[in-house]
């Protein structure tokens, strides 16, 4: 399995048989030849999703899983609606939704060998300018999605380290690393300031590995 940072939140794995593409708002750069394409959107803000993922690939095999806040797609048979705190199964994968501390879903799904963990935007959200009363309900309701998460075993999680947080960018990060333990910790929902990627790499993260992140369309790790 080959993971290829994308953009922001966006990630593709690639399998030998079928790709996996989550909240992917930019052409990749993956050759779909030969492969099941499956396109995941965990909710309809621009940063996770735009239109365009209907005509990045011609691959007729491709199949879109997007949360059922979106309704900008044309309905047909490779579009699936999701919600949230749902079991799916596909040909190549089981799926379960999970909740968002903002709009949509959150992604866990099991291909493979691996139990892998999208967050959307599942995050602890803690602004500055915000009220203390509004912040600690956002760090409840992510503990509270966090706890139906840890019922699962997660080997790869893609979760949220937001320089916009100020010093409340890795909180999400650490309590996940805290309570989940996965094997592998990749954060994203960074834009372009990697500044953060470096602060991670530099705390202490105990037996997770966390993974370096230079540029987009890169790839990241592979197996």
């Amino acid at each position: 399995m080959k993971i290829t940072y994308l953009r922001h939140s966006g990630f593709a794995l690639e399998f030998d048989d079928f790709v996996l593409l989550f909240d992917d708002i930019t052409p990749p750069s993956i050759d779909f030849a030969n492969k099941r394409v499956y396109f995941f959107a965990s909710h309809s803000h621009g940063d996770h999703y735009v239109k365009d993922i209907f005509s990045y690939t011609d691959n007729k095999n491709t199949t879109y899983i997007l949360s059922d806040d979106i309704k900008e797609y044309t309905e047909s048979d490779n579009v699936i609606s999701v919600s949230e705190y749902k079991e799916y199964v596909f040909r190549d994968f089981k799926l379960n939704t999970l909740g968002s501390t903002d709009m949509g879903v959150s992604f866990y799904v099991s291909a493979e060998k691996y139990n892998i963990f999208h967050s959307g935007d599942l995050n602890w959200w803690h602004w500055e300018e915000d009220e203390e009363s509004y912040n600690k309900i956002m760090e409840i309701d992510y503990k509270r999605h966090i706890e139906n998460l840890s019922k699962f075993k997660t080997d790869i999680a893609f979760v949220p380290a937001d320089p916009r947080l100020g010093d409340a960018y890795d909180y999400s990060v650490k309590y996940f690393i805290e309570k989940i333990k996965p094997n592998i910790l990749i954060p994203m929902h960074f834009w372009d300031d990697y500044s953060v990627i470096k602060k991670l790499l530099q705390e202490d993260a105990g037996a997770v590995k966390i993974l370096d992140i230079k540029k987009e369309n890169s790839v990241i790790y592979q197996d």
